[in-house]
């Protein structure tokens, strides 16, 4: 379940996470390809494919929203905010269009998605470091490298996807 991924973490002042969307219409990428083979399969039409409001199309544009924001508010603060993109599901292209709703196996999506993310997430962190009255501390990290077909893109190599990510800004 796509907000069970981003859970809270208790002792950030501002955690932004799903419940400020007003719940989820996302059932996650086993169950709906579950789905897809029962007699709901002709119900699920627009559910997802095709509705920019599904639950990773909108908490991954919120997060960034509230990330422009959060400076303005005063005084010290830890923000947590945890985007589960690019991992599957692509639903962004390139430019950060809704291309529907594409769940693992779909790998041909990802470059966009993680191009789209990229360039959010640079976004962000100018936009912190220009409107924080005092200079922030700014640590981004990733929970793994390439895996899977992604993977196999660079050559399968297994230590790939043990790479982690991480970038830390200190006045």
């Amino acid at each position: 379940h796509y907000a069970d991924v981003v859970s809270p973490m208790p002792h950030a002042d501002v955690n932004v996470d799903p419940q400020q969307l007003g719940g989820s219409r996302h059932l996650g990428d086993f169950h709906y390809e579950l789905l897809k083979t029962t007699l709901c399969r002709p119900f699920m039409q627009g559910l997802y494919e095709d509705d920019a409001q599904c639950l990773p199309a909108l908490y991954t544009n919120h997060i960034f929203d509230q990330l422009h924001v959060l400076p303005g508010q005063r005084g010290p603060k830890f923000v947590y905010a945890h985007v589960p993109s690019p991992h599957s599901p692509f639903v962004f292209d390139e430019a950060g269009n809704f291309i529907g709703y594409h769940p693992i196996g779909n790998e041909q999506f990802y470059l966009g998605q993680y191009k789209y993310v990229s360039r959010k997430v640079l976004a962000a962190i100018d936009s912190i470091l220009r409107q924080s009255e005092n200079p922030p501390v700014v640590i981004l990290l990733s929970d793994h490298g390439p895996r899977g077909k992604i993977a196999a893109t660079i050559g399968n190599r297994h230590e790939h996807w043990q790479r982690v990510f991480f970038a830390a800004y200190f006045p």
